[in-house]
């Protein structure tokens, strides 16, 4: 399935309508660590929005980034 661009208004946010999509962690990962390593710049558009994970998910996330701080 070919992906489609969608242009979203300000109406539309304003209303609470954004649709949502499901991908798998590893697409979103690869898609997201290649937009990185390459400096995309639109990943900066989306920096201050806020994502839903799982509990576990983030829990492992957060155990990470303290042992990374403290490494």
């Amino acid at each position: 399935m070919r992906p489609t661009l969608r242009l979203f208004t300000e109406d539309d946010s304003a209303a609470g309508h954004v649709p949502l999509v499901t991908m798998s962690l590893g697409e979103f990962c690869q898609i997201l660590g290649d937009a990185k390593d390459t400096d995309r710049t639109w990943i900066q558009d989306f920096a201050d929005d806020e994502i839903q994970v799982p509990v576990d998910l983030y829990e492992v996330l957060h155990a990470y980034a303290h042992m990374r701080a403290a490494a």
